[in-house]
């Protein structure tokens, strides 16, 4: 293993372990789903972006799925992804294939759980009638020990710091 690859290794462990003391989830895969409300929370507004939260456990669903699983998500998004055949009024959100409907199911119970425990809140933007899910706990992105950022503004971005 490389200098590069095994110092981005220690700084992950870093990352996790500094989680799990801020929040208080010790598990992997508490931490994982975790992570993906931080990776998709405004940085300045920390309002989280759910339905990237939501394509993220789906995209881990897919991965660890059969190979079966994988060829009917495969001719599900041929036939009703691409609106084959879908009435006219219907909303394609109606139909969603099964891996997407146990990401939500699995979104929602990580959603309940985070607010229960005080990580996750809800906030109502400016100029918007509905209520969205706003990070409230440790979001190691915005820890300058881990990440600077590198552009400021609405498309700021950062970069893991390796040193």
């Amino acid at each position: 293993m490389g200098k590069a690859k095994k110092t981005q290794e220690l700084v992950k462990k870093a990352i996790d372990l500094k989680v799990s003391q801020r929040t208080g989830l010790t598990k992997k895969k508490d931490r994982e789903i975790y992570s993906f409300f931080c990776e998709h929370a405004d940085f300045q507004s920390n309002l989280v972006l759910y339905g990237d939260v939501i394509h993220c456990i789906y995209q881990i669903l897919l991965q660890e799925s059969s190979s079966a699983m994988q060829e009917l998500e495969r001719a599900y998004q041929e036939s009703v992804g691409s609106h084959e055949k879908i009435p006219r009024n219907s909303h394609a959100n109606q139909f969603l294939s099964p891996l997407s409907l146990e990401a939500r199911k699995i979104y929602g119970d990580y959603l309940k759980r985070f607010v229960k425990e005080g990580l996750v809140d809800f906030a109502k933007p400016e100029k918007s009638e509905d209520f969205y899910p706003c990070l409230r706990g440790y979001n190691y992105l915005n820890d300058p020990k881990f990440y600077r950022t590198t552009r400021e503004g609405s498309s700021g971005s950062k970069e893991l710091i390796l040193e």
